[in-house]
């Protein structure tokens, strides 16, 4: 690559300087003419390149050209096996650039051939890969051979390269329950538009939701064990997602966007009741934000019987007041947190058996906007808890 910026007259001085991925920029060490020439065109050196111009006659006066920026590109193929080792070669492939702090950028999508799945000219960097095929057979596979991106081996592109990723087999039928999860998915996040940036909040279609169960590993030692995957499925067009026939137990959720961790101070584990039970049907309420996935509402009666009796939330919106109000409550201590959508603190209330039975928060010194209210058990080893969505207003 050869960049020329030529100027007339004798006395100009030149000086090129590079802006690399991180956002340093120096001078180039002996880049001091009008032209400058990138041998070998690498991930080292992709960035931004500028060339400063003075003259001794203008003491004063520095220009500056436009800034220059290269990319260096590469391919990679993928070939996508089952647990026996046979190509699946009918699915599709996706790329997520890993961006730090940020949800991740997804490339275009590759349908599979009998070549495997082929991404061209793609710009180095690091990437995640996935390979979806038929969800009756396999969940979505991230590179090396995992179903959670947080799991996932990432891909350093930077030269051509080809890599194999090894399916993950949907679990199998396992005994059957009279349990039940259902819930939908939203994300909310900034969009900048001619009037300046909005929250906006949209149903979230084909989120992969997960159940895991603990598993204790011998029967006099409950506390040890592992959550073993028992099912997946997509949400709908609506964000809509459901899980049945569960047996009781106590489960794990997992909502996969890549880049965007689970919260895990919300409700992600909670007990399945058997049948008749006040928690074999469990609705839940999924918020994805571009700090964290939360579950934001859990409509579950058998906590509220467990900790409290008669609560209530309201006005909601709020104005000057957010009154929270139980006939009884029934645990040592409960805390209440008002959080923000990132997850941060912004007021605390402890509450317990000899408490009023209804209390006020202050909210009028509150931005307007959404933010969440999470009822934590203090006392708990597993901290069960609820989280209602406050809108202050």
């Amino acid at each position: 690559v050869e960049f020329i910026s030529s100027l007339d007259g004798t006395n100009n001085s030149y000086q090129w300087s590079y802006e690399n991925l991180s956002g340093v920029e120096e001078d180039i060490p002996g880049a001091i003419s009008d032209t400058y020439e990138i041998v070998g065109l690498a991930y080292e050196n992709m960035g931004t390149y500028r060339l400063q111009v003075t003259s001794p006659l203008v003491p004063d006066l520095t220009l500056e050209s436009f800034p220059k920026t290269v990319w260096a590109s590469g391919s990679i193929r993928f070939h996508a096996v089952n647990q026996s080792g046979s190509d699946v070669n009918d699915g599709t492939a996706y790329l997520f650039k890993i961006i730090e702090g940020e949800p991740y950028d997804s490339l275009a999508p590759v349908a599979g051939t009998t070549e495997g799945y082929v991404f061209d000219d793609v710009v180095l960097g690091d990437y995640l890969a996935l390979v979806e095929g038929d969800l009756d057979l396999y969940l979505p596979t991230y590179f090396s051979s995992t179903d959670l991106w947080s799991e996932a081996t990432p891909i350093e592109l930077r030269s051509d390269l080809e890599e194999t990723i090894t399916l993950v087999s949907q679990p199998g039928v396992g005994p059957l329950g009279p349990g039940e999860i259902l819930g939908t998915v939203e994300s909310e996040f900034v969009d900048e538009t001619s009037e300046g940036r909005i929250n906006a909040r949209r149903k979230v279609k084909r989120a992969g939701c997960s159940v895991r169960r603990f598993v204790p590993k011998g029967r006099n030692n409950q506390e040890d064990g592992e959550f073993e995957l028992v099912a997946y499925v997509q949400s709908d067009d609506e964000g809509r997602f459901e899980f049945t026939d569960l047996v009781a137990g106590l489960y794990r959720f997992n909502v996969e966007y890549p880049g965007i961790p689970m919260d895990e101070d919300s409700y992600v584990e909670f007990e399945v009741g058997t049948e008749g039970s006040e928690n074999n049907t469990i609705v839940l309420e999924i918020l994805i934000t571009e700090n964290a996935v939360t579950v934001v509402k859990v409509d579950q009666l058998g906590f509220f019987k467990k900790y409290f009796e008669g609560l209530e939330v309201y006005p909601n919106p709020a104005d000057d007041f957010l009154n929270i109000r139980f006939d009884q409550i029934l645990s040592e201590s409960i805390e209440i947190q008002l959080m923000d959508l990132s997850g941060h603190v912004l007021k605390t209330e402890q509450v317990n058996s000899w408490s009023p039975n209804q209390i006020q928060i202050n909210v009028n010194d509150l931005a307007d906007g959404m933010y969440l209210m999470r009822f934590k058990d203090e006392e708990s080893s597993r901290k069960s808890m609820v989280t209602y969505k406050v809108l202050v207003n």
